[in-house]
């Protein structure tokens, strides 16, 4: 039960947080016109793009704390921490030298944009070091209070910003905050017993380094399976469209957060499980209650939340967002399919089984590639919605590879095959379910008009979801499962 009490915690502060994230979105773009929004965009397409290169410490620290406190060897657990955040934090300084030569080789006035995201990549690093430590430790709860905390100073300090000062305003409000929510993370460790200090430890780099850094190669093509959209957009189109389309990416990667924080909690279990020896057949039932309250319940509610306010708020807040509206209508299906809503790769990376890993994120990352070359070159699709629909293709394609390759490994051909369709037709019904609910479409409508529109849509679709969210309870035991952990909850 304390799975089901982390994911909890972990998933419901979550939404508070991304929340406010939400209204930041908006307030930004009613207060940058959507070239300028692009150049802020940028930012995080480069440190996007460069964040993740690695040579994977942090990555072999990830899976190998969950297993040394499922094994109890404390020492080693406080030894592995301190040697992980020291090599990521000199990792992550030459990250951001090089960020910056590059930008300064380029020259003209976003040689600053560059700086900038040089400087929030050493950031970055040291939040995912504390995360990935709360994370390995099991202290889901405190960590969700640690960064709902951590999202309210970014949500809020942006706007003020661009408030004071327009795009360079938000260029160090965006610095200072990620300083804030760096020292936060590092104070907050200190008192909960998983600080890291600085240091090195020739044999324990070497441990992290033999997993971390066959897992980062393995684990890099999943990174750009993920944003490769993204950054066709930024290649092929103008700023202006990057606009639209990296609002859209943007709050999808904010909705699916909520249920890829559930999917994180899973994942560290899974490893301390393994830890500890449990076997493999309960490790592939424990994958099936997921991946069914999941992908079956959670992530059609959040879907229909999706489709309920942000349409009106696009519409009446921001209206020159407004062709970003059928890019994330289409870009949410994607997240019945994507591997940070389902997890499967976990027992690869319990087992350290990263031929298959890299080769399936490898693949993945040749179904979008492909699918897009193909819609761009050969059907001459350039609408920025038609993008999405490449990028939804090719992740469905890597869902059937994995759940039939590694899937049926987990759950046997049969239990495969249904949750296999489960999934599928989960799918198709909330397609069917956004696609019916009218805002697909580009309307001229007064506020009073959109507000009844939008409350009408926000009913009928949670009454056509309904069935399909009561049917992932039943078939997964979720009634059981949440009425117990209530009544825990209740003494």
């Amino acid at each position: 039960m304390s799975l089901i009490k982390n994911a909890l915690a972990y998933s419901g502060t979550n939404i508070i947080a991304q929340g406010a994230m939400f209204i930041q979105a908006f307030i930004l773009r009613a207060l940058l016109v959507p070239g300028v929004m692009g150049l802020w965009n940028l930012v995080g397409v480069v440190r996007g793009y460069v964040a993740p290169i690695s040579v994977g410490v942090i990555l072999g620290a990830f899976r190998e704390l969950p297993i040394l406190k499922g094994q109890g060897k404390t020492a080693e657990e406080a030894s592995c921490r301190t040697v992980a955040f020291t090599a990521s934090l000199a990792e992550a300084g030459i990250l951001a030298l090089g960020i910056t030569g590059y930008g300064l080789w380029r020259g003209g006035p976003q040689v600053w944009l560059f700086l900038t995201a040089g400087l929030l990549v050493i950031a970055s690093r040291l939040q995912e070091a504390y995360i990935t430590f709360f994370q390995g430790a099991q202290l889901y709860v405190p960590l969700s209070r640690i960064l709902l905390i951590n999202g309210l100073i970014y949500a809020v300090a942006l706007p003020v910003g661009t408030l004071a000062a327009g795009l360079p305003g938000l260029l160090i409000a965006a610095l200072i905050a990620e300083m804030l929510k760096g020292l936060w993370m590092v104070y907050s460790g200190k008192i909960r017993g998983v600080s890291a200090g600085w240091g090195f430890d020739k044999a324990v780099f070497k441990g992290l380094l033999s997993f971390g850094l066959g897992y980062r190669v393995a684990d890099y093509p999943m990174t750009l399976f993920l944003m490769l959209n993204l950054l066709w957009v930024t290649w092929f189109m103008d700023p202006a469209s990057l606009a639209l389309y990296a609002t859209a990416n943007g709050l999808f990667l904010q909705a699916i957060d909520i249920t890829a924080r559930f999917g994180t909690v899973f994942y560290t279990r899974i490893l301390e499980d393994y830890g500890k020896g449990i076997s493999k057949e309960r490790i592939g039932e424990n994958f099936r209650v997921f991946i069914q309250i999941a992908l079956l319940v959670a992530f059609p509610l959040v879907c229909w939340a999706v489709v309920s306010a942000f349409p009106i708020l696009v519409r009446q807040v921001i209206p020159l967002y407004d062709g970003c509206i059928p890019v994330l209508l289409i870009l949410m299906i994607g997240g019945f399919f994507i591997p940070i809503n389902h997890h499967l790769f976990t027992i690869w990376i319990a087992e350290k089984r990263l031929i298959p890993y890299g080769i399936s994120n490898f693949f993945g990352l040749m179904t979008v590639g492909l699918a897009l070359i193909f819609l761009w070159y050969v059907l001459g699709g350039r609408q920025l919605y038609q993008v999405a629909q490449a990028a939804v293709l090719g992740y469905a394609i890597h869902f059937s590879y994995m759940m039939f390759g590694l899937g049926k490994e987990l759950f046997g051909l049969w239990g495969a095959l249904k949750i296999y369709g489960q999934v599928i037709i989960a799918s198709i019904w909330t397609a069917l379910v956004i696609l019916y609910s009218g805002q697909w479409v580009t309307m001229q409508l007064t506020f009073s008009q959109d507000l009844v529109f939008s409350l009408k849509t926000t009913s009928w679709t949670l009454i056509a979801l309904l069935p399909l969210i009561i049917y992932g309870l039943w078939v997964s035991d979720g009634y059981r499962l949440l009425s117990r952990q209530w009544r825990m909850a209740q003494g």
